[in-house]
């Protein structure tokens, strides 16, 4: 057990934890709340092996891991996956890549099949992109001339093709758009660099009318790999005691 991995559901309205030991050689990648079910999913796929592709799914009314189809052209293993992924109407997303072009890759939490998202080729080639929700609508943005511009592109309905919606300006190079909120405020993220060389990151509301920003009071050590996102209150676990399931 001590060098076992654990993935732990947390629900802060009810402060209350459940800790899922990871299968060996397999890395999360997504996680969310089946629609249909309510039923938490946890989705990771085995690390290391390029040809053979694999990927299980444990649900927490189960308490189980089991193994699922990948149907996709190439293993989910033999390409990189952004590792912010975002989840709309129960759908996991990715941006998938190795070396160019960009795409991305999708994971239905209710039908449990992967699918497809083919960008355009201002998209596909570009380096610096990140996916996002932007009122309720997959969006890629994509940061251009030394970051402090963004455009964001919106797929309206699912399958139709990503078009250019709008284009956002900053004042500073290091801000990146976390989410976008219905009243048109946007929450940004600030990566500063402090003594030692140490970067902090602070996330702040930034409104676009009155282009006055507030700080959330929110802060701490950037690190790429930590995602920050926001939450709905729910009774989730409430039925589950504090636990971890093996």
């Amino acid at each position: 057990m001590s060098r076992s991995k654990m993935a732990v559901l947390w629900n802060p309205s009810i402060r209350k934890s459940v800790g899922i030991v990871m299968p060996y050689e397999f890395v999360v990648v997504g996680f969310g709340v089946c629609p249909k079910t309510s039923d938490p999913k946890i989705l990771a796929i085995k690390n290391g092996n390029r040809i053979d592709s694999k990927a299980v799914v444990f649900t927490l009314s189960s308490g189980a891991w089991r193994s699922i189809t990948v149907n996709l052209r190439w293993p989910l293993n033999s390409m990189h996956l952004s590792c912010k992924p975002v989840v709309i109407d129960g759908v996991i997303h990715w941006i998938a890549f190795d070396n160019l072009p960009r795409w991305i890759i999708s994971f239905d939490l209710t039908s449990e099949e992967f699918g497809e998202v083919e960008l355009p080729d201002s998209l596909a080639h570009a380096t610096n992109l990140s996916i996002s929700n932007f009122k309720g609508s997959l969006s890629v943005l994509i940061y251009k001339e030394a970051a402090v511009v963004c455009d964001v592109w919106t797929m309206i309905k699912t399958g139709d093709p990503m078009t250019r919606f709008t284009t956002v300006s900053f004042k500073r190079e290091s801000d990146r758009i976390i989410r976008f909120m219905k009243n048109g405020q946007r929450i940004r993220e600030h990566i500063c660099m402090r003594p030692r060389n140490f970067p902090v990151t602070t996330l702040e509301v930034y409104d676009s009318y009155s282009e006055h920003s507030n700080y959330l009071r929110v802060s701490g050590f950037f690190d790429p790999h930590i995602m920050k996102t926001s939450y709905t209150e729910s009774l989730l676990l409430l039925n589950h005691s504090v636990s971890v399931i093996l």
